[in-house]
């Protein structure tokens, strides 16, 4: 505690700030944080961009992350040198964050983990395998975990014995419903739609389908977006599919791009799309409830915290794009029902207002730090409970099995394949945790197998690695971790940025027509999105000359 103010510190931590999700949230929560607390947030000086402003009482600091091995020692250092009571992380999907918490508990420094995504979300990638087993040797030992819906609270109870339940709080205190033009049939999408896994073409898939029922609908994208930008999973640009999809009315579809102010769409939209396959707790369809605009969601376990369905909104099967456009035209040719559901979606928004949210951060905070831990589980984990918990965690079950559920089907009998489903005995959630741990190992034995056939252990070669970007960084940090230090010389190889305009990670940079005057060696293509066209750049300037290593020559599954 600061003497000064006799106000505790608190520091947030995550590796960006820029105008997206997560930031968002930490934008809504930390100002009112800051009425009663010392706030600082610190975030990484490469992951700072042009995001969300803060009120002046917050210190914000950019930290050094060039090198994320020392993040964790710069981090103990601002928690020492502020005098910091407690520290929060905000970004559990990245492997170094677990070193920060490892030095922050050897120093008796309080911790918290904030996990703004899935409870299941890191399993089954291969350049997230070690997230699961970093959560399993450390999250226990947190003061708490915080999780945002109550299956991943549920489960995190479970396994790690210190979940609590906090969801995302509805930034609008204005609660006046405007009355919205029933004739007009308006489907919003909005987020950030330069990131693939928005699925933007499964909105266009939907709303293909809508226009053949009603022919005077419109599909609405507000936020970032390149429409050059190569679809999930698919060679194809989003105007290439678009153009596929051969809309009779190119008019029907409006990309808005980036707005400060999203009110106003909310306010004139019929209904809200979230297409993903995986979601945290998406802050657009609180708020977009706030202002009358039902979801019309696919299945993310966890997301009926939110939805209702039938309700405020609809909960479609994961993928069936038919069912989906089915909806959507019922609530338009229904004008009755659409109106009800907007009227009740604006009423259950109000369980996620910003006063009941920050409620809840007042009571951990202040329960971590006077080191109650009993007190931490009877005033602060809500909205937990058992019969609906069951329920979801099935469905959980459900929606994962092909990943799940690929285990010796004649080593597990009976009785276990009938818990696998009906969740009834935490052993069976620590059974599964375990399964997913032993496929998060196998992971890790392959990546170290396509990490040791790479040249970077030779001192006498140039590596030119050829991308620069978090693949890229993932890679290096995998490779110092799995294989051991990088003895070779590397510079980095860029399609577009002039010869030496800058450093990425204290190496020189080359233009790809330059690459002859850096002598490379070797080349490493680092992309998963563009490794062909990239591959097929250097053949077209060099032929032959370089060996070449690539990672997705036979499939673009991820791995760093």
């Amino acid at each position: 505690m600061n003497e000064k103010t006799q106000k505790y510190t608190v520091l947030f931590y995550t590796n960006y700030w820029v105008k997206a999700g997560l930031e968002r949230v930490l934008a809504i929560i930390l100002p009112e944080l800051a009425k009663c607390y010392n706030v600082i947030l610190a975030t990484n000086a490469s992951g700072t961009k042009e995001g969300f402003e803060l009120p002046v009482q917050i210190l914000h600091l950019q930290i050094d992350d060039e090198d994320k091995a020392k993040v964790p020692e710069v981090l103990l250092d601002i928690v020492k040198n502020n005098h910091v009571d407690l520290f929060v992380g905000n970004c559990n999907l990245m492997n170094y964050i677990y070193d920060v918490y490892e030095i922050l508990l050897e120093n008796n420094i309080k911790a918290v983990a904030v996990n703004h995504e899935y409870f299941f979300a890191p399993s089954g990638s291969f350049y997230r395998y070690d997230i699961m087993e970093a959560r399993e040797k450390v999250f226990s030992k947190l003061e708490a975990t915080v999780w945002l819906t109550k299956l991943s609270t549920y489960l995190g109870n479970i396994i790690y014995g210190n979940a609590v339940l906090i969801p995302n709080p509805n930034n609008f205190d204005d609660d006046t419903l405007i009355n919205k033009d029933i004739n007009i049939k308006t489907i919003l999408c909005v987020g950030r739609f330069k990131d693939k896994n928005k699925r933007a073409d499964r909105a266009l898939m939907v709303f293909r389908r809508v226009i053949e029922r009603v022919k005077d609908a419109k599909l609405i994208f507000v936020g970032q977006y390149d429409k050059e930008i190569k679809i999930f999973n698919n060679s194809q640009s989003i105007n290439d599919f678009v153009e596929r999809l051969a809309f009779p009315n190119s008019n029907s579809i409006i990309w808005e791009g980036e707005k400060s102010n999203v009110i106003p769409y909310y306010q004139k939209a019929s209904v809200i799309l979230v297409v993903s396959e995986n979601e945290g707790f998406p802050m657009v369809l609180i708020e977009a409830a706030a202002k009358g605009c039902p979801g019309i969601i696919f299945e993310v376990p966890g997301l009926d915290d939110i939805i209702n369905n039938g309700e405020n909104g609809y909960i479609v099967p994961q993928g069936n794009i038919q069912e989906m456009a089915d909806k959507i035209c019922d609530l338009f040719e229904t004008p009755e029902l659409l109106h009800n559901m907007q009227c009740r979606a604006a009423e259950l928004a109000k369980r996620f207002s910003k006063t009941i949210i920050i409620q809840k951060w007042q009571r951990l905070i202040e329960t971590v730090i006077s080191g109650d831990r009993k007190k931490l589980y009877e005033n602060v984990r809500l909205g937990v409970f058992e019969t609906q918990a069951k329920t979801e965690y099935i469905n959980a079950i459900k929606y994962t099995k092909n990943k799940l559920l690929e285990v010796d089907i004649e080593k597990c009998s009976i009785r276990d394949l009938c818990k696998l489903y009906e969740g009834l005995e935490s052993l069976t959630i620590k059974r599964l945790n375990k399964y997913l741990l032993n496929e998060a190992n196998k992971m890790k034995i392959y990546l170290i197998k396509e990490l040791q056939r790479l040249p970077l252990d030779n001192p006498f070669k140039v590596i030119g690695i050829y991308g620069m970007g978090n693949h890229t960084e993932n890679l290096l940090w995998q490779y110092k971790k799995l294989v051991g230090n990088i003895e070779a010389k590397i510079v980095f190889i860029d399609t577009y940025k002039p010869t030496f305009s800058e450093r990425f990670l204290g190496y020189e940079v080359y233009n790809i027509n330059d690459i002859l005057n850096s002598k490379v060696d070797e080349i490493i293509i680092s992309s998963v999105l563009y490794e062909k066209d990239m591959l097929q750049k250097v053949k077209k300037l060099y032929g032959e000359k370089f060996k070449i290593y690539r990672f997705y020559e036979y499939s673009n599954e991820r791995l760093f």
